[in-house]
């Protein structure tokens, strides 16, 4: 699951002082504050997925626009640019990380220190991003928790969250369940959700007792529809598809699979909701757009 965090990283500055000097950083050098490596190994992003860097002055927090990064070399090489907002959508890959490939800055006339914030992008849900804070929870911490749903869907609600939120939750989880089984014709399986405390990434390694994934959900996301209906029911599509299916997605299937999450997740959203404001289809356009004017040379970066 995903939370919006803009954090202050000025430990950073540092990392662009190293592009002044005659040792070129490379790949790995740049990305090793940003978590990338742990991100990927958890498959908390996908492969080909970004990081949204924000860049500003550090003098005076106006957007630093048109900086341009170039990682690799010759043909091979990426380069992205940040747009208006000092927004870049800096690229994260295994084989980026394998490759470490040198990376270059080119600092726009009279920009000295910048300051960072970022985000962790994942192509699953465009728009969002994701915390860089981890906490490992066992399942069997989460089943001692209160939990409402006993046949097929489950909620389960940590200390300090509402049961109210979780009745919320489990009544929400019906409808989409309802919205897949009348779009694929084939019940879902069951799943389950943890209702977490805090704004922060929560790993739940495994399944429940009975069989259930289970997907959480912070404070933060509590009545945000792109991640109660959208990131769900995207999540349980996948599901289906193995479950119901037979489908095992791979490095070559995966964007299709996931675009086709998408549409399912958007059906379900206008089925629960109706049809104006889908945050899903919303969420596209802007990926769209951002890519649009802030990767306007990506070479290869899905390779």
């Amino acid at each position: 699951m995903k939370i919006r965090s803009r954090i202050p990283f000025w430990p950073l500055m540092g990392v662009v002082a190293a592009f002044a000097v005659a040792c070129t950083p490379h790949y790995r050098d740049v990305v090793a504050p940003f978590g990338a490596k742990k991100a990927l190994e958890l498959k908390i992003v996908d492969d080909g997925g970004t990081f949204d860097l924000y860049l500003k002055h550090a003098a005076d927090e106006r957007p630093v626009s048109g900086l341009k990064i170039i990682i690799g070399e010759d043909d091979d090489r990426i380069v992205v640019i940040s747009d208006e907002r000092g927004h870049i959508a800096f690229p994260i890959s295994n084989k980026l990380l394998a490759d470490n490939p040198p990376v270059d800055v080119i600092k726009p006339e009279g920009v000295k220190a910048v300051r960072f914030s970022f985000t962790i992008h994942n192509p699953c849900v465009p728009g969002e991003g994701l915390v860089t804070r981890f906490r490992k929870l066992k399942v069997e911490q989460v089943e001692k928790w209160p939990a409402l749903g006993e046949k097929e869907d489950r909620v389960y609600i940590e200390p300090g969250v509402e049961r109210e939120t979780g009745e919320f939750m489990l009544d929400l989880l019906a409808k989409q369940r309802t919205a897949l089984e009348n779009i694929t014709g084939l019940p879902p399986p069951s799943i389950a959700v943890a209702l977490v405390a805090k704004n922060e990434q929560v790993i739940i390694s495994g399944e429940d007792r009975d069989g259930r994934l289970i997907w959480t959900i912070t404070p933060e996301d509590f009545d945000r529809d792109r991640t109660t209906i959208g990131t769900i029911a995207h999540e349980w599509t996948h599901a289906i598809l193995k479950k119901n299916y037979g489908f095992e997605g791979d490095e070559k299937t995966r964007y299709i699979e996931d675009g086709f999450c998408e549409l399912l997740a958007h059906l379900t959203y206008v089925h629960i909701r109706g049809p104006v404001g889908s945050p899903i289809m919303e969420g596209r356009i802007r990926e769209i757009e951002v890519k649009k004017k802030s990767m306007p040379a990506v070479i290869g970066i899905l390779s």
